[in-house]
């Protein structure tokens, strides 16, 4: 399963959301607040879209999903 993330952080208007692999085991929702790694480093960021499949052939896994 894969899922669409907007970080949470001053972005482009432009800027889309990224793809992220979901690790099996982690259960995600569309809206829920994930942890994720951009740029080597820890970001918060909402899950937007939940696929089934990416284009994108390597991707970084949501590391962990926040309770709120």
């Amino acid at each position: 399963m894969f899922a669409k993330v907007a970080p949470i952080r001053r972005f482009p208007r432009s800027a889309q959301p990224y793809d992220y692999r979901i690790p099996e085991g982690l259960t995600v929702n569309v809206g829920s607040f994930v942890e994720i790694t951009l740029r080597g480093k820890p970001e918060r960021g909402i899950v937007t879209e939940l696929m089934d499949s990416s284009s994108i052939k390597r991707l970084a896994d949501v590391v962990k999903v926040y309770d709120i």
